[in-house]
């Protein structure tokens, strides 16, 4: 039976060792692709809350600008009372703090 040289040995070990590393590099390049994939569709569906969100908020403030609006033009010396008032409290305010 013949032995095998020294090199051809470490021939088959580097063989070996390239084969194993291939084989790590393939897996872990499917496990990102998969977490990749993960990541993208959780940033649409952020994506998507935020603007859900952002479209609530601006129907809100527009309701709320309505509203406002209505009782000033329904209610215009109640309206100017409430500001005056309110403006008489913040200049006491401010006048306290200087």
């Amino acid at each position: 039976m013949p032995t095998k040289k020294p090199v051809e040995q470490a021939h088959g070990t580097i063989d070996q060792f390239a084969e194993k590393a291939h084989q790590a590099v393939d897996k872990t390049a499917e496990g990102l692709s998969t977490a990749e994939e993960r990541l993208r569709e959780e940033a649409r569906e952020a994506a998507g809350k935020f603007r859900e969100g952002k479209e609530f908020t601006c129907s809100q403030g527009e309701e709320l600008v309505s509203r406002v609006s209505d009782y000033v033009r329904e209610n215009p010396l109640t309206t100017l009372g409430i500001a005056f008032l309110a403006g008489s409290i913040f200049s006491a305010l401010n006048r306290r703090r200087h």
